[in-house]
């Protein structure tokens, strides 16, 4: 089985006495593995996302056991693989490997992703841009910040939170934001749930709540005649029932 080999594979390169002869054969590897995550144009679809998932259990495998050699030579390639357009649309459990990667990741690259995904959120319409391409781009930064944060350690990002919140705020507090990218906004919220220890979960939430219960209550009370609108209705309802589960005491 995959497993199997990936285990081996492993065990003889890791074995090796010579960190020289360990770094050489892991970057060997590393250089098909991306090549082959970042091959799109496979036209059998089932196919494409076997190989996809092979990868990227082999690529998790690695950077569990040599993330300082991988981090060090291949930042701007997991970058770009986090960072494509095309990210989420893979297999749950390519996802679930790629969480394992990222998590290792940003143990050596704390702020430097979220920095990137918070100017791609700020990104707006204007004289060389579209409104579609502006709802677009602040969709998918805010599933990487919901992504970054649900693969990292609890509170790992603590010192970034005020920022996000501040922009969850703003996005909240617009007239005319896009159904879009309120969706990705709650989804977020209940990101920040479960990964937020109680003490500073407690402080965020008094200051995000006045905006989000005034969403809520928005979004419960407008109409729902399109598929946007069910499918923001619906992730308002998984985030009440969240919060409920909780407990929260300010709830």
């Amino acid at each position: 089985t995959l497993k199997n080999i990936i285990f081996l594979l492993l065990h003889n390169i890791l074995l090796s006495t010579s960190v020289d002869l360990i770094t050489k054969n892991i970057y060997i590897i590393v250089d098909v593995v991306i090549k082959i995550i970042q091959f799109k144009n496979s036209s059998n679809q089932k196919f494409k996302e076997e190989i996809v998932e092979a990868c990227t259990d082999l690529f998790s495998c690695l950077m569990e056991k040599a993330s300082n050699y991988i981090v060090k030579q291949y930042r701007k390639e997991i970058n770009e693989l986090f960072f494509s357009d095309n990210f989420f649309d893979s297999t749950l459990r390519t996802l679930n490997n790629w969480a394992t990667i990222i998590n290792l990741y940003i143990n050596h690259e704390k702020n430097e992703l979220i920095e990137d995904i918070f100017v791609k959120w700020n990104t707006s319409a204007g004289m060389f841009t579209s409104k579609k391409f502006e709802t677009e781009q602040k969709c998918i930064a805010i599933k990487w910040v919901a992504f970054l944060l649900f693969a990292s350690e609890p509170d790992w990002f603590i010192d970034k939170i005020d920022s996000l919140l501040k922009k969850m705020t703003e996005n909240f507090k617009m007239t005319n934001l896009d159904k879009k990218v309120k969706i990705q906004l709650l989804l977020l919220c209940r990101v920040l749930l479960v990964r937020l220890s109680e003490e500073n979960l407690t402080d965020s939430l008094r200051k995000l709540w006045p905006n989000l219960l005034t969403e809520l209550i928005n979004i419960f009370e407008g109409q729902k005649d399109d598929e946007d609108g069910i499918l923001l209705l619906l992730e308002a309802f998984k985030l009440v029932e969240l919060l409920s589960l909780m407990n929260l005491e300010d709830f």
